[in-house]
């Protein structure tokens, strides 16, 4: 089932599938905050061309429009803040996974709570899922924070489960069912 987008989050954010025309924003955005976010996405590690943003945004287009899963643009007054996203949907047993970043401007007040929230409700009944998962690095205590937030519960960790700068680091499962 495809819902169309955008999604009216309150009175200052609206979530909407990442379209061409953003790529200009959306690649200055995140080429602004890599230093930001270096330490918890892998993509973050090295300059991106403009070029690749533009890919990303037409996969996740395709993405979205094949209901495969995809990525939104977080805008908060109409400016791009950051992305929130379900990287694949799981139909055999009803489930994704969330991820998000936002702009290391944007960041507590609340946007990321609200954005991820919406996608849920989002997954839950308008995909009719089961589960929700989220990941991150066991030390990425604001994204711990939001998780919990949010409801979900935390699973289990997996040892040395993501490279990063240095070695492996620890990544912590957190998930949440439909009825919860």
């Amino acid at each position: 089932m495809q819902v169309n987008f955008p999604i009216t989050v309150d009175s200052a954010i609206e979530l909407r599938v990442l379209s061409q025309q953003d790529a200009p924003q959306f690649h200055a955005l995140l080429t602004a905050n890599l230093d930001h976010l270096r330490p918890w996405f892998d993509f973050a590690r090295s300059q991106q061309p403009y070029e690749d943003s533009l890919a990303f945004i037409r996969r996740t287009q395709q993405r979205y429009s094949d209901g495969l899963g995809f990525w939104a643009g977080v805008w908060h007054h109409e400016s791009l803040a950051g992305a929130v996203g379900f990287t694949e949907f799981d139909r055999g047993n009803s489930a994704t996974e969330l991820s998000y970043w936002l702009s290391k401007d944007f960041t507590g007040r609340g946007i990321a709570t609200g954005a991820c929230a919406a996608m849920i409700e989002w997954a839950f009944r308008h995909r009719k899922l089961h589960r929700i998962t989220l990941r991150m690095a066991a030390e990425n205590t604001r994204s711990i924070a939001l998780a919990e937030r949010l409801g979900f519960r935390r699973e289990g960790v997996l040892k040395e489960a993501e490279r990063c700068e240095g070695g492996f680091r620890d990544v912590v499962i957190y998930g949440l069912l439909a009825g919860q």
